[in-house]
């Protein structure tokens, strides 16, 4: 009975630590997530400030051009009402329009301060979606026997690429993904890739970047297996600030039209 009892209480230690790591865990990983939207809308909050700050400097710079102008107006048309009036009203229409310039670039800047915002949220979601998604399967995997298959349309491989598609766009249409597969194409593994239709062997790779027709991050690149392009894709893939996973096609052949590409991970 003794021996019951202190197994008994060996369990609810062990189960009461375990829930203590999770929840540590849990908060961490939330709070991560809180921190990078947080950074991210500084880094929008300072953009905006510093443009508007450069304008506001400009205007100031403008005013006293301005008024400078106008008194040179009265130096060179002092006696003559007419000229001085054109000279004034030829100063006062090119400070209005520098004016008016500032004021179109605070208002893009707002703009783009608010794109900036709506991106930092979307980043948020996308990360609190993957810490759920770590702590309801930890693996990140998808089941052996669940088929994630999609088709993309990439219409920018007209003369042959190298062109770039959204992974995101292959995951809103993919039957089977999972919460993860813009962040990890489901945790890796092998993948199939074929367009439809012609048999047209396509280059695949798979990139990380904010931008990717400047410098992206080859994570995957395709191999050829028979009459089927192969592309392994890592299991530990982890996107920097800002980035965004793409795949990247390529012909040899210049199709001359949009081309769909099926894309399904092998089982």
């Amino acid at each position: 009975m003794k021996r019951l009892v202190i197994g008994a209480v060996a369990l609810v230690i062990v189960i009461q630590v375990a829930s203590t790591y999770y929840l540590t865990n849990r908060i961490r990983l939330l709070r991560a997530c809180v921190l990078i939207q947080r950074l991210c809308r500084q880094e929008c909050d300072d953009a905006l400030s510093d443009t508007l700050n450069a304008n506001n400097a400009r205007r100031i710079l403008d005013s006293v051009a301005h008024n400078q102008a106008r008194f040179d107006c009265v130096s060179q048309h002092g006696g003559d009402n007419a000229a001085l009036r054109e000279c004034n009203e030829e100063a006062d229409r090119v400070f209005n329009e520098r004016m008016a310039q500032l004021d179109a670039s605070d208002a893009a800047a707002s703009e783009t301060r608010e794109r900036c915002v709506a991106e930092c949220r979307r980043e948020k979601d996308e990360c609190d979606a993957y810490n759920d998604s770590v702590f309801s399967n930890p693996t990140g995997a998808v089941a052996a026997n669940v088929d994630v298959v999609g088709t993309v349309t990439a219409g920018c491989l007209d003369d042959g690429g190298p062109c770039f598609v959204p992974v995101s766009d292959f995951c809103q249409r993919a039957s089977g993904a999972c919460d993860q597969c813009t962040l990890s194409l489901c945790g890796g593994g092998e993948w199939i890739v074929e367009t439809v239709g012609n048999q047209l062997p396509v280059d695949t790779t798979l990139v990380a970047a904010s931008d990717p027709s400047k410098n992206p991050r080859v994570l995957a690149t395709s191999t050829t297996r028979g009459n089927q392009v192969v592309l392994n894709v890592p299991s530990n893939i982890k996107l920097g600030e800002g980035e965004h996973l793409y795949f990247g096609f390529k012909s040899q052949k210049k199709p001359g039209g949009p081309v769909d590409v099926r894309i399904r991970r092998r089982k």
